[in-house]
C-alpha cells in the first residue's frame, strides 16, 4: 500500500458501526506517511462507541473541503495523552467518494436476487425468468443496496438484483461488500453496485433526494 499524507489533524473521521451507523471522531495524530492514525474515541448517538483492537473497520475521512474519502483501517490498539484514543492501522488507499452515491436513506421493500458466478447482460435483461430468490432491502444508494435474506452467502458474491422504486423496475448486478449477519436465520449483507444503468442510478439518485426533502418537510 503506498504511503499517503493528505489526511491532516484535526479533520473529522467517521466510523461504520455493525449497523451501518456512523460514529464521529477527530484526527488526533498520525505518522508521516499517514498509515498510522490516531482518533478519538468515536461518539454514537452521544455515547462513546466501543472498537476492539484487531477489529477490521470503514471509515470515511473529511478533508475539510467538502470532500469525503473512504478507507479500511484495523483497530491496533489505544494510547493516552490528555484524552483516550485509538490507534487505527491504515489497510487500503483513500478513495474519494461521490457526493451523490454517498447519501443513504432507509428502504424497506421486497427484492429479487440470485446468486450467479459470472455476469452477461441478457441475465440482466431476463432476471424475470431467472429461479430468482426473495428477500427485504434496508437501505439505498445510490452506490449500493442493503439487503437482508435467509441464506448465507460469501463475500465477493455477485448477485442479480430486482427492486422496484416509484413502481420501477430497478434492475442492477451487485457484489457483496459487506457481512453484518448476527445470526444463522436472518443475513444482512452490504451490496455494491457493480453495474447499473446510467439512468437507473439517476433514478435511484432523484428518489433518494426527493424522499430528503420529504424528510426535512416534516421536522
Amino acid at each position: 500500500m503506498k504511503a499517503n499524507n493528505m489526511m491532516e489533524i484535526n479533520n473529522k473521521i467517521e466510523i461504520y458501526t455493525k449497523n451501518r451507523e456512523l460514529a464521529k471522531s477527530i484526527v488526533q495524530d498520525m505518522d508521516e506517511e499517514g498509515i498510522y492514525i490516531a482518533i478519538a474515541t468515536p461518539i454514537l448517538n452521544g455515547i462513546s462507541y466501543p472498537l476492539t483492537t484487531g477489529d477490521t473497520i470503514t471509515c470515511n475521512y473529511n478533508d475539510g473541503k467538502g470532500n469525503i474519502y473512504n478507507f479500511q483501517a484495523k483497530v491496533k490498539g489505544r494510547k493516552f495523552d490528555n484524552i483516550a484514543m485509538i490507534i487505527l492501522e491504515r489497510e487500503s488507499e483513500l478513495k474519494k467518494v461521490q457526493r451523490r452515491d454517498y447519501v443513504r436513506i432507509p428502504f424497506m421493500n421486497k427484492v429479487k436476487y440470485l446468486p450467479i458466478d459470472k455476469y452477461n447482460e441478457s441475465m440482466l435483461r431476463d432476471i424475470e425468468n431467472c429461479d430468482y430468490r426473495e428477500g427485504q432491502t434496508l437501505d439505498l444508494s445510490g452506490g449500493g443496496i442493503r439487503i437482508k435474506v435467509k441464506e448465507s452467502l460469501n463475500l465477493g458474491q455477485l448477485v442479480m438484483l430486482n427492486t422496484k422504486i416509484n413502481n420501477e423496475d430497478i434492475l442492477a448486478l451487485g457484489k457483496i461488500v459487506r457481512d453484518e449477519s448476527q445470526n444463522k436465520n436472518e443475513h444482512i449483507y452490504g451490496v455494491k453496485f457493480k453495474y447499473i444503468d446510467a439512468k437507473v442510478r439517476e433514478s435511484i439518485i432523484q428518489f433518494i433526494f426527493q424522499n430528503m426533502r420529504k424528510q426535512m418537510k416534516t421536522k
